[in-house]
């Protein structure tokens, strides 16, 4: 699923329909000057009404669906974990679903498409899926790989945690976070609470 699937619901078309006589019109009643600026005003408007609007609502629709099929996809992934014998293997590909949904969790919140983070979050899980699909059908006996392969896939495999942690460092904003933190320290200093003290006694328990 990507942008080309879905064309804006916007018609530029509506420009030319009420922007050219609105011109015209105001042009014969009084003048050239006044013609131009309510006809780039009216323009102005109309493309936000019936262009900018429609396309940003189709937009945000084609988020919900990207990461509605991006929350299945992990489902599946974590369903076909499951079948793995290799426990290391397992335990790092059940870390990267986690930090995966943690990835759309963070993105669903954002108000903007979070650029190539957001768009190769959806492909790269369906490249996962394929790949622990392979290697069950290598599991099994049924399909073996050769030793080559076999120890490409697990290299991919095994870093998927930290290809999605880096996913989050990138496409999730930490301003709200960081602001959070820094009001929460500061009042806690001004009632005397010091927070280093209590974090380094948590340490030595």
């Amino acid at each position: 699923m990507n942008n080309q699937d879905y064309q804006p619901a916007g018609n530029r078309i509506y420009l030319l329909f009420f922007s050219i006589p609105i011109f015209l019109a105001t042009w014969w009643l009084w003048n050239y000057l006044y013609a131009l600026v309510i006809g780039l005003g009216s323009t102005a408007l109309i493309y936000v009404l019936f262009v900018w609007l429609p396309a940003d609502k189709v937009q945000k629709n084609l988020r919900k669906l990207k990461f509605s099929e991006a929350k299945k996809t992990i489902r599946e992934v974590k369903k076909q974990v499951n079948k793995i014998t290799m426990t290391d293997l397992k335990l790092d590909l059940h870390s990267a679903a986690d930090l995966a949904a943690g990835l759309v969790a963070g993105l669903e919140k954002e108000s903007r498409h979070q650029g190539k983070v957001e768009e190769n979050l959806l492909p790269m899980l369906n490249n996962m899926l394929k790949q622990i699909e392979r290697w069950l059908r290598h599991q099994s006996g049924k399909q073996p790989l050769s030793a080559e392969d076999q120890e490409k896939l697990l290299g991919i495999m095994m870093n998927y945690d930290t290809l999605f942690l880096k996913y989050q460092e990138g496409g999730i904003r930490s301003d709200e976070f960081l602001t959070s933190l820094y009001h929460t320290e500061t009042a806690m200093l001004e009632l005397g609470i010091d927070i280093e003290d209590l974090y380094q006694g948590e340490k030595g328990a």
